[in-house]
C-alpha cells in the first residue's frame, strides 16, 4: 500500500512481481493480471479503514478466471455426476449426497433456483477441475431438516457452521424434537462417513426456541 486517503477513504496498491497498481475505494474490488497473459491472477479487495491501518482481503483468482466460473458457482466433470460449489476464495467444495444439496436449492435438476436466482450445474474440463483447490463438504443447511447418521438414534437440530444439537438422544427419546419441531419433523439419513463433517455442540431442551 504506497497512499491512504483516510477522508476519501481510498488507497493506491502496488502489486508486483512486474508492478500493478490499483486505486480502490472503500468496499471496491479490482481483478488483476500480473503477468500480462490476458487472465487476472488475484483480486484484491479493500475491505476496511481503521485510521490508517488497511484490511485488504487479497485472493488467488487464476483458476476461476481460466474456466471461466465466478464464487457460487455449480460444477462437475464429464465424467462424474458429483456436484461441488465454489466458494469465494475458488475452492471447490463438493456436495456429499443429494439430500444435503436440496437443502440449499429448490426445484429440479432442470430447473435449480436458488432464493429468486435460477442456477445451473456448469460441466468444466478435468484440467480446470483439478485447477480449482479443494475445499470441504458442504453440510446440511442450518434450519431446514433434522438429520441423523445410520449408526446411531441420536437427531440433530443444524446450526450454523456445521454444529449440531441433540433433539433425539440415543435411547430414543424424542420429547425434544417434537416440542421444538412438531410430531411431524422430518429427519434426513446422513452415512456414516461423512459425521465428522460436523461438530457437536451442546443438546438443545424442550424450552429453547428452535435455532434458525
Amino acid at each position: 500500500v504506497t497512499n491512504v486517503d483516510t477522508v476519501n477513504k481510498e488507497v493506491t496498491v502496488v502489486l508486483q512481481s512486474d508492478p500493478v497498481t490499483v486505486g480502490l475505494s472503500l468496499g471496491e474490488t479490482a481483478k488483476v493480471d500480473l503477468d500480462g497473459d490476458g487472465i487476472n491472477d488475484v483480486s484484491v479487495k479493500f475491505n476496511n479503514l481503521i485510521g490508517e491501518s488497511v484490511d485488504l482481503i487479497i485472493m488467488n483468482i487464476s483458476a476461476l478466471e481460466k474456466a471461466g466460473l465466478t464464487a457460487g458457482d455449480l460444477i462437475k466433470t464429464a465424467g462424474d455426476s458429483a456436484v461441488y460449489y465454489v466458494d469465494a476464495i475458488g475452492r471447490r467444495n463438493l456436495f456429499v449426497n443429494e439430500v444435503t444439496f436440496w437443502t440449499w436449492y429448490d426445484g429440479s435438476w432442470s430447473n435449480i433456483t436458488y432464493g429468486s436466482e435460477t442456477k445451473v450445474v456448469k460441466t468444466v474440463s478435468q484440467e480446470d477441475f483439478d485447477d480449482l483447490a479443494m475445499g470441504s463438504h458442504v453440510t446440511v443447511k442450518p434450519a431446514t431438516k433434522l438429520i441423523k447418521f445410520l449408526n446411531s438414534p441420536r437427531t440433530y437440530a443444524v446450526t450454523p457452521n456445521g454444529v449440531l444439537r441433540e433433539v433425539v438422544t440415543s435411547d430414543g427419546d424424542n420429547t425434544v424434537a417434537e416440542a421444538l419441531y412438531g410430531s411431524n419433523y422430518q429427519v434426513l439419513k446422513i452415512q456414516n462417513g461423512f459425521e465428522n463433517d460436523y461438530t457437536k455442540g451442546t443438546a438443545l431442551t424442550a424450552t429453547v426456541t428452535a435455532p434458525t
